[in-house]
């Protein structure tokens, strides 16, 4: 009998509201009814997400399905399509292989059983990702050409306008109510010259709710300064998906319409010069916060508990007595909700060379004393309990499966429907279960790392690159709670002498 897992795929949130995901079900499973010595067991799905710009690595479902083959828990992959599974010659060719190497088959109900990627399989997929690629191109084309002769081509109105219907089309209008808060905004950053931070704190302050009803935050505000909407000039081209955001020198305006004015040109251009001031010489060093920093990931704030964001800054390069010093670079830990809510904290950010230091060196003396006392016992029952209620989950499915084929044999309608939806509900079950038990693995594989490693840890430490210290520390530590007056260090779950300690600067 051969065990079947069937997959499911859709790229758009519209695709989820036409029930396309219940059509992928539903032609899948009428396919497993029809053959003979298989039995479906489980089904995974995969909402609003692309097979052509976003990565096998970055799929979930498709991740499960790859260690479910190589764990060899099924045998046949069913999908509707095979461009279901992505559109990416080379991905896929990756994933096949896998596939080929466990053993495991691949059946489409449209394309049929998948007998490797020999020259046919190889122009499907060639011809998939073109057709998806000249798609996009004419589709960009046309929405390139309707934002150049000023057409508004959809999303939501920038902060200050609203959207409304003429001879069908949507326009944008001046919303009053907004546009008063949008002239405070550069009024404030003009006038009073002040950052996006300042003035976020204040608008927050003086209780002035955004669009949404909720309060203002610092990009948002930085977002509404450098806009040209507000005197007249709508912009494209401000994004890409691969690329995130586009200079401002790559902007394209649209032609001025007067309709749109909400701000003075000069106050405009003057809160231009005022932010082109600040922006630090050369700002990003080009090499990725993982690489520079011992605690990226592990460090939060201690006033508001939110996460600390790892950045890197050059300042100016200066000169003294004529000759050029180089610009300095600053690596900090820095909180961002701060930037929105001054008044909560007592420091913002925090310089990462110092407290990397400090918490290192508190490790090391930890271990030093050999106070570590670690204990894998409840991570072994937790592992226990999620693997138990994964296997009864897959019981309960493999009967649930049985009623649904009898209920359709017998062509019990009326019953079907319920049976289905609980078939659902138990493989999105399954599928968190399966993420918290890779979750417990991953401790597990962390606590024999530190058991071995806590015989020589600092000798250790000091003979790593950057890369293995954060993984050594990562180990140990589940978080570091900067604060002003001090730092709190607290420990994995699996150790549980000291689960936390504090030290006072």
């Amino acid at each position: 009998m051969k065990r079947v897992w069937a997959y499911y795929r859709v790229s758009t949130k519209s695709q989820v509201l036409q029930h396309d995901i219940t059509l992928q079900r539903k032609a899948c499973l009428e396919y497993v009814s029809n053959l003979q010595n298989c039995i479906i067991e489980r089904e995974i799905e995969e909402l609003a997400v692309s097979g052509y710009s976003k990565t096998i690595e970055k799929r979930e479902g498709l991740n499960r399905i790859l260690l479910g083959a190589k764990q060899k828990e099924f045998d046949v992959l069913l999908v509707f399509m095979l461009d279901r599974i992505g559109r990416k010659k080379e991905e896929m060719e990756f994933f096949f292989d896998t596939f080929k190497a466990a053993e495991v088959e691949i059946w489409s109900v449209i394309d049929g059983k998948f007998s490797g990627f020999s020259n046919d399989e190889m122009k499907y997929f060639d011809q998939s990702s073109k057709e998806v690629e000249k798609t996009s191109q004419r589709v960009k084309k046309r929405f390139a050409q309707l934002k150049e002769e000023g057409s508004f081509t959809g999303g939501s109105a920038p902060y200050g306008y609203k959207l409304v219907k003429v001879n069908g089309i949507s326009e944008l209008v001046i919303n009053p109510t907004e546009a008063d808060v949008v002239n405070k905004i550069f009024n404030l950053a003009c006038i009073n010259q002040f950052g996006s931070c300042k003035i976020t704190q204040v608008l927050n302050n003086q209780k002035i709710k955004t669009r949404h009803g909720k309060q203002w935050i610092y990009t948002t505000i930085t977002r509404i300064l450098r806009n040209p909407v507000y005197i007249g000039f709508p912009a494209f081209n401000k994004y890409s998906n691969l690329n995130g955001r586009h200079k401002r020198s790559e902007w394209k305006p649209q032609p001025k319409n007067e309709k749109l004015i909400i701000v003075d040109e000069k106050i405009f251009s003057e809160t231009q010069k005022l932010m082109d001031k600040r922006i630090p010489h050369n700002n990003y060093s080009g090499v990725t916060p993982k690489e520079e920093f011992l605690l990226n990931d592990l460090c939060f704030c201690g006033y508001c508990g939110k996460k600390l964001k790892s950045e890197i800054n050059r300042g100016r390069p200066k000169s003294l007595n004529r000759n050029n010093i180089d610009a300095k670079i600053y690596r900090r830990y820095v909180c961002d909700y701060s930037k929105n809510h001054h008044i909560l904290h007592n420091q913002r950010d925090f310089g990462a060379e110092k407290h990397e230091e400090l918490v290192i060196s508190s490790l090391q003396k930890l271990i030093e004393s050999n106070n570590i006392i670690i204990d894998n016992t409840n991570l072994i029952r937790d592992k226990g309990f999620i693997t138990e209620k994964i296997d009864k989950l897959k019981e309960e499915l493999k009967l649930m499966y049985s009623l649904y084929f009898m209920m359709k044999n017998a062509k019990e309608l009326s019953k079907i429907n319920k049976v289905e939806n609980d078939i659902h509900d138990l493989n999105i079950e399954l599928f968190h279960l399966d993420n918290r038990l890779c979750n417990l693995l991953s401790k597990e594989q962390s606590f024999n790392f530190l058991k071995y490693e806590l015989i020589n840890w600092n000798k250790r430490f000091e003979e790593c690159n950057i890369i293995e210290k954060w993984v050594m520390i990562e180990r140990i530590v589940e978080k570091v709670i900067l604060e002003k007056e001090g730092y709190t260090i607290i420990t994995k779950d699996y150790i549980k002498s000291p689960a936390n300690f504090r030290v006072v600067k």
